[in-house]
């Protein structure tokens, strides 16, 4: 006959105390022999005299503690629970065998481990450190949101689970919902998670899409999901496309050191060939780099006749890197190319309709008063109305700012320098409107400037506020001109430039406050005196290309966009800017104004080889009115407006409204963009467009959505999409149906069906289908 001691849990706070200590007693009847205990004795009455000790290997918590001497069995039942080092289990039965060294928990079994995991099951048969045993009707949850099943499953020595007749998928939360089941599961008779190699493998494995079973495997393995780097093949890729046929891609990425990898991309298509990709990476201390190689011999290279892909072999090369010198500088460089510009694109390795790429070698310095940066570039044209040598080599560009930080005569002082030099090719000129125009001059151009400012802000009273302002600057350039262009200097000669600016702005800002809104009205005058600019087309304007007058500029010191050109003259910039914070949670902001020119001559009115200021809005002494507002709330809604408007005319010159929103379900956008003709930059007629996008969500899974650029004047879609997507935990799918077209060049437009679905821890799958006109 056994020798039974049993201890019940009691409701008062005196036994509940005593009944702890009693437990945590109990944990040295795991340790030690009880053959000096009496056995008329409980274990209530010894428990008092047991020095329990605070490191004890093993804690169990019960509503009754039962022990059988004769067997050597602690038996816990009712709301169990065990806690050993950072494992935590939880069962409504536990048997504790001293002989055996094994704990058998049955009832509503949770598994807490060290790392996470969550091990539910009906019965666990584990020893007493855990480090091995036989669960049954086992669930298992990681940390990473994944879930295996089995019928029973095995711990081995070695840390790693194998479960028997199992289940594999990535939604946690399917457990939880009874009424919910994953997308997509893996079923295999055995899988084996190996939580140290990081790896999950499969025998007999077969993948289920939506219940039913779509392939099948004899062996398949992929990383756990938290594995972070391992060799292995990656999602394969479908690809289809009308010169190419069919292809798929199946990559297989090389984890050779923790400090490098390589990614091999072999993709087959049947009208072409092999392509072979590669992909080297690499980090040091400092930085990393990558290269990427890519090419084909192609099969059929009459299917890209009259192309710049009618060649037997293509290819490109692009590469990147960024190295940190120190806390302040780093130096890095990018780098494409090709055997054909449309090489990128034919084959998806570049964006569709990409317009070009641009190369560059860099050092940059960033201080707490100062900014380096030195840049070389050359830029790779896909536009096939585009030619290549019509672009600069630029070689190179120096930006350097600095800002005093001690106050100069009570303002800040600072000062730019920059350095230009570039050689093009072909300037290759254009006509529009009976005026021809060119993006620069053949040869090279080399242009050194350095300017110093100085401002300050003072308060007069009233709050009016003050700030006066002086600009020093002079240039030096040297042009090697392969040709003679009206208006430049000649050949092999330097020329100087120089210009000293004065002047001031003004404001006073008027406060205008209530419960529901406050308002600020700010009046804004600014003057700036300075002599005619000279040798204004001795220099070719290479940087200064870009001129857009709106509200942003309208108080700028130079106008232009860059260096090459500056403003003379005398000149007024006048205004009102307007803030608004309402209590309701919006904001509006708005400015409005216009622009003198008072004395001297008007550098917008002179031209030069580009003759960008064509259309400007500054070319007659009195600007054109610009304008712009803005308006955001904390509901997700906003919205912002831009116009240039000329009075003499009576006729908007620029136009730009965006508005945002969501709502609900609801997420949509739209906008309004409004060109009137520019020759100078050859929009040689009216361009109107309207862009708009839209989302739904339909149910907490679907959505649907949307966008299309319209080209109001022509009535043409520029492009368009349309699509359905479905997310959950576990699984992402889309379809997108999208359009697009070049409506200025002699491009077809392509049409393609884009089909993505994405298995959360496996990969993705995506194709794009290219459709004919």
């Amino acid at each position: 006959m056994s020798l039974l001691c049993t201890v019940r849990r009691e409701n008062t706070t005196r036994q509940a105390k005593r009944l702890r200590r009693l437990l945590l007693a109990s944990v040295c009847l795991f340790a030690f022999p009880l053959a000096e205990l009496a056995q008329a004795q409980t274990i209530a009455d010894k428990v008092s005299s047991i020095d329990v000790k605070q490191d004890a290997p093993l804690l169990v918590e019960a509503d009754e503690l039962t022990y059988d001497f004769d067997k050597g069995e602690v038996i816990a039942e009712g709301n169990v629970q065990v806690y050993y080092e950072d494992n935590s289990l939880r069962s409504q039965k536990l048997v504790y065998n001293q002989k055996t060294g094994r704990l058998i928990a049955s009832g509503d079994v949770t598994l807490i481990q060290p790392d996470g995991n969550i091990i539910r099951a009906s019965q666990i048969d584990v020893t007493q450190d855990f480090s091995e045993g036989f669960v049954a009707a086992l669930q298992l949850e990681t940390p990473d949101r994944i879930h295996f099943a089995s019928e029973r499953a095995e711990r081995q020595p070695d840390g790693s689970v194998v479960f028997h007749n199992g289940v594999y998928d990535a939604c946690a939360s399917c457990v939880k919902d009874s009424n919910k089941r994953s997308v997509w599961q893996i079923k295999a008779r055995k899988i084996i998670y190996n939580q140290e190699s990081q790896l999950i493998e499969y025998d007999d494995a077969k993948f289920e899409f939506l219940g039913v079973p779509v392939a099948y495997l004899p062996y398949f393995a992929h990383p756990d999901p938290s594995s972070e780097r391992r060799s292995g093949f990656l999602t394969p890729t479908l690809r289809q496309r009308d010169n190419l046929g069919f292809g798929i891609s199946v990559p297989y990425y090389f984890a050779l050191a923790p400090d490098y990898d390589l990614t091999v991309t072999p993709t087959y298509y049947s009208d072409q060939g092999l392509l072979a990709q590669a992909e080297w990476r690499h980090k040091i201390l400092d930085g990393a780099y990558s290269i990427r190689a890519s090419g084909i011999f192609q099969r059929d290279p009459e299917a890209f006749l009259g192309q710049s892909g009618d060649r037997d072999f293509r290819g490109s090369i692009e590469t990147d890197g960024r190295f940190n010198i120190n806390d302040n500088w780093v130096w890095g460089w990018q780098g494409y190319v090709d055997t054909d510009r449309d090489f990128g694109e034919d084959y998806g390795l570049v964006p569709s309709l990409s317009q070009d790429i641009a190369s560059e070698l860099y050092l940059s310095g960033l201080g707490e008063r100062n900014f380096f940066d030195l840049r070389a570039y050359h830029f790779r044209t896909f536009n096939s109305t585009d030619n290549q040598d019509t672009l600069p080599v630029v070689h190179p560009v120096l930006d350097y700012n600095v800002i005093f930080d001690q106050p100069v005569f009570g303002g800040e002082l600072s000062y730019d320098v920059n350095f230009t030099s570039l050689t093009r090719q072909d300037p290759e000129t254009f006509v529009a409107g009976g005026t021809t125009f060119s993006p620069g001059i053949e040869g090279t151009t080399s242009r050194g400037t350095v300017q110093g400012n100085w401002q300050k802000q003072l308060i007069a009273p009233g709050g009016l506020l003050i700030k006066p302002f002086v600009n020093a600057r002079g240039d030096l350039a040297y042009v090697n001109s392969e040709t003679s262009a009206p208006a430049l200097i000649e050949d092999d000669q330097a020329v100087t430039r120089g210009m000293i600016a004065g002047g001031f702005e003004a404001s006073w800002p008027i406060l205008v406050a209530s419960q529901s809104v406050t308002q600020v009205f700010e009046p804004v005058a600014q003057i700036i005196v300075r002599p005619d600019s000279n040798n204004f087309s001795s220099i070719p304007n290479e940087d200064a290309q870009s001129l857009v007058f709106d509200d942003t500029n309208l108080f700028s010191l130079n106008k232009f966009s860059g260096y090459d050109r500056i403003e003379g003259g005398t000149r007024a910039n006048v205004g009102l800017k307007y803030t608004a914070q309402f209590q309701s949670g919006y904001a509006l902001r708005a400015v409005i104004g216009q622009s003198y020119h008072l004395a001297g001559d008007n550098p917008f009115d002179n031209q030069d080889i580009v003759q960008n200021t064509i259309g400007s809005g500054l070319e007659d002494d009195v600007s054109d009115i610009v304008a712009g507002a803005s308006i955001t709330s904390k509901h997700g809604i906003g919205a912002a407006a831009h116009i240039r408007y000329d009075q003499d005319a009576r006729e908007v010159r620029r136009g730009e409204v965006n508005i945002n929103g969501a709502y609900g379900p609801i997420a949509a956008a739209v906008g309004y963009t409004y060109f009137d003709e520019r020759n100078s930059v050859n929009v040689t007629g009216v361009r109107s467009e309207i862009s708009g996008s839209l989302a739904v969500q339909m149910t907490d899974y679907w959505r649907a959505f949307g966008g299309i650029r319209f080209d109001a004047d022509l009535g043409e879609v520029v492009s368009g999409n349309v699509g359905l997507a479905y997310d959950d935990e576990s699984f992402s799918m889309s379809v997108t149906y999208g359009e697009n077209r070049q409506l200025f060049t002699d491009q077809n437009v392509e049409q393609t069906i884009l089909l993505r679905m994405q298995f959360r821890t496996l990969g993705e799958l995506s194709t794009n289908q290219s459709l004919d006109n």
